[in-house]
């Protein structure tokens, strides 16, 4: 059998359990050390059975995004020869990494057969997942999370609160445009995933992707013009809140606005002190520009008693790698965004997909980790990136 073929059936389940890092009998070391296993296959494969391939296809380093990952490598290294941080060929070696995914991704979506795979094997793992989460807050299993410590339900199947509902922003957006776009009965399959990431998001008190999530899916919903489906939304998330009102308040830390002087602090966790101190930091041209490497700001987060990462991924690179770096990974994301508007303003299917895209940027500005440093977390997300530069995008619609 053709590997590549065997591949259409590997990397859509790769790619639906990217939020995905522990589960009931397999924690997380054991997880993510089979999921680096799967990625280092389908890297691997790319590379050598297709290699040929997609060296003569001129549109290769546009369109996979290697020409990104080359620009991001070579504007951090200053960064991280300044600082002579341990770190910095760690973080080199998952830039190669997202690098190799990239190209496999970009060699895979030629295939309908992979494409078409993607939305079923999303609904297929999140489904069950999001149920279990949504059984422990709503019934009180008690059940916990990987460490002993936490409840299930305020992790999820990931490491914290922040990456799991936002790793589910992409998904449950995705799942809303295939059930629009589907016309078979498959597509309430495709709701009921959306219905299940939503209510996990919920379950989780993420509310940073649970926002994410829900704007997007009014965005996508206002522009196909569905609007009995937002009056349906609408009137069923009222309902839920004015049911769940009283635990809902507390569960996503509204009562914190109460608190009196510190309202804002509390409600934020923190995150606006810590955006102040992180700007504070820079005290030098050499600092602006090149930044104090690979987290080089916990040192003095730690000494002002802030054991937390900086909650904005463009913050965090330029604390990390100065001015360049989010500078140039914006222009050459909004680029990207702005040529395929441009190019599909008649192609309704992928202007879908570009809200998909802007609803992952918007858990950059409250997320310390989403797409750049937590990419395996936001594979969804990249996909549709790749998809859309390849102009792709009908192939996620099975006939």
């Amino acid at each position: 059998m053709n590997p590549k073929k065997i591949l259409t059936y590997i990397a859509p389940i790769y790619i639906a359990i990217g939020p995905v890092y522990w589960f009931f009998f397999l924690p997380p070391s054991i997880f993510n050390l089979a999921k680096y296993g799967l990625a280092m296959l389908i890297i691997g494969s790319a590379l050598y059975f297709g290699a040929n391939e997609w060296f003569k296809d001129r549109n290769f380093i546009r369109g996979s995004g290697v020409s990104l990952i080359v620009g991001v490598v070579f504007l951090s290294i200053p960064g991280m020869y300044f600082s002579q941080s341990e770190l910095s060929l760690g973080v080199l070696g998952r830039y190669l990494l997202l690098m190799g995914l990239l190209i496999s991704i970009y060699w895979l979506s030629k295939e309908e057969e992979f494409l078409q795979r993607v939305p079923m094997a999303i609904a297929a793992v999140m489904i069950p997942l999001c149920m279990i989460t949504v059984a422990d807050f709503l019934l009180n299993l008690g059940l916990l999370s990987f460490d002993g410590y936490n409840r299930l339900y305020a992790t999820g199947f990931s490491t914290s609160r922040t990456q799991w509902s936002g790793g589910l922003v992409s998904l449950g957006i995705f799942m809303v445009w295939c059930f629009i776009m589907t016309k078979q009965i498959r597509r309430y399959f495709f709701l009921a995933a959306f219905v299940m990431i939503v209510l996990s998001q919920i379950s989780s008190g993420g509310r940073g992707g649970t926002l994410a999530g829900l704007l997007g899916v009014i965005a996508l919903l206002i522009y196909y013009k569905k609007y009995t489906a937002i009056l349906i939304g609408i009137f069923a998330s009222f309902a839920f809140a004015i049911a769940f009102k009283d635990q809902l308040f507390a569960h996503l830390r509204f009562d914190r606005l109460e608190a009196g002087s510190n309202a804002s602090s509390d409600f934020s966790s923190g995150r606006l002190e810590q955006y102040g101190l992180a700007f504070d930091l820079i005290d030098s041209p050499l600092a602006l520009f090149f930044g104090f490497g690979p987290r080089g700001y916990e040192a003095a987060f730690a000494n002002m008693g802030i054991d937390f990462e900086i909650h904005n991924v463009w913050l965090r690179l330029f604390i990390e790698y100065g001015l360049f770096v989010p500078l140039f990974i914006l222009i050459f994301f909004f680029s990207t965004m702005f040529t395929a508007v441009m190019d599909n303003k008649e192609n309704k299917e992928a202007m879908g997909l570009v809200i998909i895209l802007l609803a992952g940027m918007f858990m950059t500005l409250v997320e310390p980790n989403a797409i750049i440093f937590s990419y395996q977390n936001y594979l969804c997300w990249w996909l549709i990136f790749i998809v859309i530069k390849r102009n792709a995008v009908k192939g996620f619609i099975k006939s």
